[in-house]
């Protein structure tokens, strides 16, 4: 049987590339020093209390004070850009998730998040692996769409079978029963 990745196990295969302990901590980073802090202060102004554990956390802001950048959890994405309201994003239910170049923004359902360009970078990578998330989830729920619609066809393909054999031993239960 296959193995299902999280999205922690698919953001954590770049915490290296990810981790540059000054605006985004990942993983063990955000376990011991700045990274505890980080994660504190993510939790209270961008997650709103969220009890979750931070898989990754962006700080956007220039002292530190993570009250603008991004805050994601297993099942939830928060996020704040400078000068806006503060957003969250229920994973399961995100249709699409990219990042715009130009205007150093991720965007998730259209709604565009800027951030400063020595993110950027950064962004595609978290991107990529919310969105191949995402993907392998949809996939999932088709096939097992899938499995229940075949697993009905052969209940459906049984119920007839018996139908005709009860039919059958009806008609000749009647013959049998017309002649005595």
């Amino acid at each position: 049987m296959s193995h299902k990745k999280s999205l922690r196990e698919r953001l954590l295969a770049f915490e290296t590339a990810l981790n540059d302990k000054a605006d985004i901590f990942a993983g063990e980073a955000l376990k011991n020093g700045k990274g505890v802090e980080k994660a504190l202060k993510g939790r209270s102004n961008l997650a709103n209390g969220d009890s979750d554990e931070p898989i990754l956390i962006v700080d956007s802001t220039i002292f530190g004070s993570v009250k603008e950048g991004l805050y994601i959890t297993e099942s939830r994405i928060y996020g704040k850009a400078l000068y806006e309201d503060r957003r969250e994003f229920l994973i399961e239910t995100i249709g699409n998730i990219e990042v715009d170049e130009e205007k150093r923004s991720i965007i998730i359902d259209g709604v565009a998040l800027q951030f400063g360009e020595n993110i950027l970078p950064k962004l595609f990578i978290i991107s990529d692996c919310i969105r191949e998330h995402i993907d392998s989830n949809a996939n999932a729920n088709s096939s097992i769409q899938k499995g229940r619609v075949a697993y009905i066809k052969t209940l459906c393909a049984q119920l007839l079978k018996l139908s005709l054999r009860v039919t059958k031993w009806n008609i000749t239960s009647t013959g049998r029963i017309t002649k005595v």
